[in-house]
């Protein structure tokens, strides 16, 4: 299930995914989610749990943010289960998931444009305009668009620069 996640999450542009590997170590041993954030360079971290009892399988998800501890977003998934719909399962939840998270209308973009509220667009690099464009999306007003449109704008001079 991991995997199927990540390799969804790795199709939006705008996120970095860290691999699996990368974040192994702390499945072993418990850490305190900030300092795993800091440890690995991530804002957000996605945990979860698989648990079976009999022919039902629980699923359980959850977003949290690494600067604050707070947790954004959690779920729990449950269905029938036998071994031979195991891959039926990951297609039905690992999407679902995904796209919670991180479509146009997900959890990440909205956290993620809120965290750049309050930071000038000429000091936005062109990945934080990106990011900051996505409020548009929530908030349909002439003053959002004029800002969004600023910040692709100023995105767009930065990459002509280079």
């Amino acid at each position: 299930m991991c995997e199927e996640i990540i390799t969804g999450l790795s199709r939006f542009s705008y996120l970095r995914v860290i691999a699996r590997a990368s974040t192994s170590r702390y499945t072993r041993q418990p850490t305190d989610l900030r300092t795993a954030g800091k440890e690995l360079g991530a804002r957000y971290v996605l945990d979860g749990s698989l648990r079976q009892s009999g022919t039902r399988i629980r699923a359980t998800v959850q977003l949290s943010d690494t600067t604050t501890g707070a947790q954004l977003w959690s779920e729990t998934y449950e269905r029938p289960f036998t071994p031979e719909t195991m891959f039926e399962l990951q297609d039905d939840l690992a999407p679902r998931i995904v796209s919670t998270m991180a479509d146009a209308y997900g959890v990440l973009p909205k956290s993620m444009s809120q965290a750049l509220r309050g930071k000038p667009i000429a000091q936005l690099t062109p990945h934080e305009a990106l990011l900051r464009s996505f409020s548009f999306a929530k908030r349909v007003t002439s003053e959002e668009h004029a800002i969004a449109r600023a910040a692709i704008e100023h995105a767009l001079e930065f990459w002509i620069e280079l």
